[in-house]
């Protein structure tokens, strides 16, 4: 009996060994789907305190602000099934380490992972095409970033690092991200027919820019783009471009000449796309123009302005404060 005793007492304490052995490491705390609030393909927020999240197969969209300031997550795995990831889904994730996207994302919003200070690794595939302002701001991973132009994904430019201002750029960028060259020195630049799309306010306050010749494959100019661009005289808007996003050139004071090419496809032209671009003269706007919008040309210097029979709209104050125009003043506040 006594041999039966001390054989159960061995196996016991060898039980109590390998549990207190098992304890004492660090364990990898996985992410309890019921941490996931969803819905309709949607991620609106994680409420879990595991370090190793795997986003569900079931999400399409991580929503804006989903993980933001979250305490725990260390590293984050991003299904093939997600297209987009919303606006600062992860800001503010401070102990964020490292976060691997699958192909299937296309996007990248603004401040995505701003403020995530110990980000250092991503994996982002080339299936993203758009990335916005400041999606990796203050992280560890973008200030390692020193190549001359920092690209990701399908081509996508999110920083220019270089010190040259008169640039003519590489094939290999096909999109310019929001706010890729904002505030930046660049007196002249060249977009290659490779680049298929420009982000908002990708060349805003760029006070020393004076020429940009935009790509033949560029659909649309977003807003801002040029916003407060102060020294840029001229500019072509090439057959491709539908559409005039608002304030794309505002506050362009020294801009004097817009022309649009002859086979222009252009239905739209924003609010304040123009507005306060007061060296602007005559304007012979396209046969294919529909609509003009809100203030589109206020406080401009237009002293003559073509408008096609094309048009079916023009919005309130397009030509506000255009004091140089000879049409009365009545008409003029009206339009």
């Amino acid at each position: 009996m006594s041999y039966i005793r001390t054989k159960k007492h061995v196996v016991l304490s060898i039980c109590l060994l390998l549990a207190l052995l098992l304890t004492s490491f660090p364990q990898k705390l996985e992410a309890k789907s019921s941490a996931f609030k969803i819905e309709n393909g949607v991620l609106l927020s994680y409420t879990g305190k595991s370090s190793t999240v795997t986003i569900p197969s079931t999400v399409t969209e991580i929503g804006s602000f989903a993980f933001s300031n979250n305490k725990y997550v260390q590293t984050v795995t991003i299904p093939k099934t997600v297209k987009t990831v919303g606006e600062s889904a992860f800001s503010g994730c401070t102990k964020l380490k490292k976060v691997t996207m699958k192909s299937g994302v296309t996007t990248i919003n603004d401040y995505a992972f701003s403020g995530c200070t110990k980000l250092t690794t991503i994996t982002i595939p080339k299936t993203v095409t758009s990335v916005g302002s400041g999606a990796f701001q203050n992280t560890s991973w973008v200030k390692k970033q020193k190549a001359t132009y920092v690209k990701v994904g399908n081509g996508v430019l999110i920083k220019y690092n270089g010190k040259a201002t008169s640039l003519t750029l590489p094939s290999t960028i096909k999109y310019i991200a929001d706010e890729a060259f904002a505030s930046s020195k660049i007196t002249k630049i060249t977009l290659s027919s490779s680049v298929k799309a420009v982000g908002e306010r990708a060349f805003a306050n760029c006070t020393k820019l004076t020429s940009v010749t935009l790509s033949s494959k560029i659909k649309k100019i977003e807003a801002s783009t040029f916003y407060g661009c102060s020294k840029l005289k001229s500019i072509t808007i090439p057959d491709s471009v539908t559409e005039i996003a608002g304030s794309a050139f505002q506050n362009c004071k020294k801009l004097s000449k817009v022309t649009f090419a002859a086979s222009s496809k252009l239905k739209t032209i924003g609010f304040e796309a123009f507005s306060n671009c007061t060296s602007l003269g005559s304007v012979t706007l396209p046969a294919s123009l529909k609509e003009l919008g809100i203030s589109a040309f206020e406080n401009s210097g237009i002293t003559t302005i073509t408008i096609p029979s094309s048009i079916t709209t023009i919005n309130y104050g397009t030509f506000r404060n255009c004091s140089k125009l000879p049409v009365k003043k009545e008409a003029i506040q009206m339009w």
